[in-house]
């Protein structure tokens, strides 16, 4: 396939030349691999629900409990933790924002209808380009050059009551636990690589191709700020936080900055980074505005301000929030001064242990949030940003965990949930909606340490310099970091025989193991099982 496609480039574009050779190529769609290797539909779920209980019924004529069979994933998949595709299931991220803002009633959840002037203005730049039609744009945008211009037209607007903006780019790294969830992204678009991009390229007519491309992201991305060392002439300072080299650009001068360098993958790590370096550069009462609409970054910079920032000198914190059609100015400062520090501290924690874009689901923001607030769950997750990740500290989250699914429960483990789950209703069971296993919520929890000591350490350093990814429950799989899940069945439980006549002694294993065919076995369809042991 992608011979034919070679030669078709070059009898369209160089020796035909019926195409541009600077038109786009569009990216041929291959199968591509998800994070189990075999998709689940609904109904697939359904058949292994059923499998299971069969599966249980069948454990138990061998002589095991239910409660030893359950405390495995008997199913395929912990379908409690993925979707029917096999990704993570998706959390309600915003929820946990929204509820946060009802704690403060007394504060304006959409604040002052313009920003207020302000030190710097940070913004991500890719958060802000992905929700931009190019129709909305004031200058008309045909080429990449006419959309770097009205970028930038846009940008020094938004910054136009700070001292200095500051724009905050993405690192596409291959080796990132976040690939999975952009895949999931861009698995809906007929994605559109480009490698390289010039200034007389043509903006393609779906930009939200290019941007399912993490290729083309990289490209677009060092195309800008290699076309803002060359063409920006404005007076506002311009600093670009992009890897490997920040760069300070103003009044037609660019010069590298080294002081901002940094390895951190997430924009949203590096701009908690960019406010880092202001405040420890800055003397005096310091205002920030930041410009991002996801609830990753409310959450760090509540959990920054009220831990790191307070005593810095950081006098306003704002956050500049676009949600679709909703556009708010948040006052983090008062918010931080209105919730109780102790909550604040536990955020991070909360929101990975109950769902962000690289951990699953588990429950809602709100129970989590219900859970947390009752003074005697606080301890159990208060240590859960301890720079070593304890036997204890994950057991207790798992506990908080529980509390969050049945608050008034008195179980404490994943395990006991699940068996008490099929004790009281084994005949409705559904395995997409059962507790998995508590082997796999640990798992869960090793990944939301991970993710929530990414965002911890964003200020000072990138977290994967110390923790690697695959010792906190992740693996490799098909090229990508994907959450581990631990499938296996009760040590010394035969599958049931699937010979008709189990004639070979080394081929049934009933017979290897010395014990008779029974009922499940497929043998016991006839009566020609020859296994010379009876039940």
């Amino acid at each position: 396939m992608g011979g034919g496609a070679f030669a078709e480039f070059v009898e369209n574009r160089l020796r035909d030349k019926k195409v541009s050779i600077h038109s786009t190529i569009s990216k041929i769609k291959y199968s591509s691999s998800h994070v189990s290797t075999h998709s689940a539909s609904k109904t697939d779920i359904k058949d292994e629900t059923i499998k299971a209980l069969m599966f249980i019924e069948y454990g138990r004529h061998r002589g095991f409990p239910a409660e030893e069979l359950l405390v495995h994933e008997i199913t395929r998949s912990a379908f409690f933790l993925v979707d029917k595709d096999g990704y993570v299931k998706k959390s309600v991220k915003s929820q946990l924002a929204t509820e946060l803002l009802k704690l403060c009633p007394e504060i304006d959840a959409k604040g002052p209808t313009t920003p207020l002037p302000t030190k710097a203005y940070i913004i991500d730049f890719m958060a802000m380009v992905r929700k931009i039609p190019l129709k909305k744009l004031e200058l008309p945008v045909k080429t990449f050059n006419d959309f770097a211009a009205a970028l930038t037209k846009m940008i020094v607007h938004a910054g136009g009551n700070s001292d200095e903006i500051r724009v905050v780019f993405d690192t596409y790294k291959e080796d990132s636990i976040k690939n999975v969830e952009r895949q999931r992204r861009g698995k809906s678009n007929e994605m559109i690589v480009l490698d390289s991009i010039s200034p007389n390229h043509r903006v393609p007519v779906k930009l939200e191709n290019v941007w399912s491309s993490s290729a083309s992201k990289t490209a677009f991305q060092a195309f800008y700020v290699e076309w803002l060392k060359t063409n920006y002439d404005g007076n506002k300072p311009l600093y670009l936080g992009i890897s490997p080299k920040a760069w300070f650009v103003s009044a037609g001068r660019a010069s590298p900055f080294p002081g901002l360098d940094c390895t951190h993958e997430e924009a949203d790590d590096r701009m908690i980074f960019h406010v880092q370096y202001i405040l420890c550069h800055e003397s005096g009462p310091t205002s920030i505005t930041l410009s991002s609409g996801d609830t990753d970054d409310f959450v760090c910079l509540l959990y920054h301000f009220a831990v790191n920032w307070k005593h810095l000198g950081l006098d306003e914190l704002w956050l500049i929030r676009n949600s679709g059609l909703k556009r708010s100015i948040l006052p983090l400062t008062k918010i931080c001064l209105t919730l109780e520090e102790d909550l604040i501290k536990c955020l991070p924690a909360l929101h990975a242990l109950t769902g962000c874009d690289t951990t699953s689901k588990i429950a809602t923001k709100l129970a989590a949030l219900n859970a947390i607030r009752i003074p005697r769950n606080l301890p159990l997750l208060a240590n859960f940003n301890c720079p070593q990740l304890t036997d204890n500290a994950i057991k207790l989250a798992e506990i908080f965990l529980v509390k969050c699914l049945k608050p008034s429960t008195h179980l404490e483990t994943f395990d006991e949930l699940r068996i008490d789950t099929f004790d009281n209703n084994a005949l409705k069971l559904d395995f997409e909606k059962t507790a998995c296993t508590s082997t796999n919520i640990r798992m869960h929890i090793q990944k939301s340490y991970y993710q929530s000591q990414l965002w911890i350490q964003a200020p000072f350093r990138e977290t994967t310099t110390l923790l690697k990814a695959d010792d906190y429950g992740f693996e490799r799989k098909n090229n990508l970091i994907v959450p581990e899940i631990v499938i296996n069945k009760p040590e010394g439980l035969l599958h049931p025989c699937k010979f008709g006549k189990c004639d070979r002694k080394n081929a049934c294993p009933c017979r290897v193991a010395g014990v008779s065919c029974c009922k499940y076995c497929k043998c016991k369809a006839s009566e020609n099982c020859k296994n010379p042991i009876t039940e």
